[in-house]
């Protein structure tokens, strides 16, 4: 019992120099940690000024690419008249997709020299492309339409008329085998096809050279005035106040189906003069009938 007692004291004095020692490593980790973070503060403040150095040059680097974007960008209005020209040159009998493809590229690059600098020499230029792209689209056009549409043979509207009038007076249709037969040239599909192409470009075209958006500005409205002068368009003062007019296309459609109706009123006419000669020999001979057709019926017939 006497041992154990003896033995107390120098087992506390252990305990108390293992508590001291560890009381001083404490101390040495926490100067260490303490010295750690302020180490982390410093370096942070000091990346501060060049995380915001390393930002603005983000900055300009993203504004050097929508420079060079734009730059890119305005650099194919310069180059649209002379990668176009020959394309424009050829005409659309060669490529119509190309060539409407082509005029779009003019019309867009007027639109930006019209609201940026009219007095540099590519805007005349332009101007002069898509004047003279206009005269071929057109001109092709009206070539489709003469090869494609011609008068219908006055014998055949005489015959079809009389089946018609045979047909409303007897009340019945007459047999599929007595049908008169239509010896007429069909319109081929690519024919058909190029028309409405060229119908829709000059509908879509001439739409956004007269239309005046309520948000536009003074030169985007001057922009669509300069087109609507070049496509022979009137531009009213606001979208409220203006007319319905047909397009271009509809229009010289309806006057080339005037024209040809005009022709084929002409050769009838001249037909049932020939026709009433022939009849008016015919009933001076004896047991000869003459049946009197009925002209007004066909002369309702397009």
């Amino acid at each position: 019992m006497t041992a154990i007692v003896n033995h107390v004291p120098g087992q506390i004095s252990q305990i108390l120099a293992i508590r001291d020692k560890f009381i001083e490593i404490s101390k040495q980790s926490d100067e260490k940690l303490t010295a750690m973070i302020e180490a982390a503060k410093d370096f942070r403040s000091g990346m501060e000024p060049l995380k915001k150095e390393v930002d603005q040059l983000q900055t300009r680097v993203k504004n050097l690419q929508y420079c060079i974007e734009g730059l890119s960008h305005v650099q194919n209005f310069y180059k649209t008249g002379r990668e176009v020209e020959q394309t424009i040159i050829q005409g659309p009998s060669v490529s119509l997709t190309n060539y409407l493809k082509a005029m779009d590229r003019i019309k867009d690059s007027l639109v930006y020299f019209n609201q940026n600098n009219t007095e540099h020499l590519e805007y005349t230029r332009l101007s002069t492309l898509l004047s003279n792209g206009l005269k071929a689209l057109q001109k092709y056009f009206d070539d489709i339409l003469n090869q494609s549409f011609t008068p219908m043979p006055p014998d055949l509207l005489y015959a079809l008329a009389e089946k018609e009038d045979a047909i409303s007076l007897d009340g019945n249709r007459a047999d599929d085998a007595s049908a008169v037969p239509l010896e007429c040239d069909s319109i081929s599909e690519v024919c058909i096809s190029n028309m409405q192409d060229i119908s829709t470009w000059l509908r879509r075209a001439t739409s956004l050279g007269t239309s005046t958006a309520l948000g536009s500005t003074g030169e985007e409205q001057k922009s669509r005035h300069h087109l609507a002068r070049i496509f022979h368009a009137e531009v009213a003062d606001s979208a409220a106040t203006e007319g319905y007019q047909l397009p271009p296309s509809l229009a010289q459609y309806c006057d080339f189906r005037k024209d040809l109706m005009r022709v084929t009123l002409v050769k009838l006419r001249e037909y049932q003069k020939t026709l009433e000669k022939n009849t008016q020999n015919v009933r001076g001979r004896p047991g000869s009938t003459s049946s009197q057709l009925n002209v007004s019926t066909a002369g309702k017939r397009r």
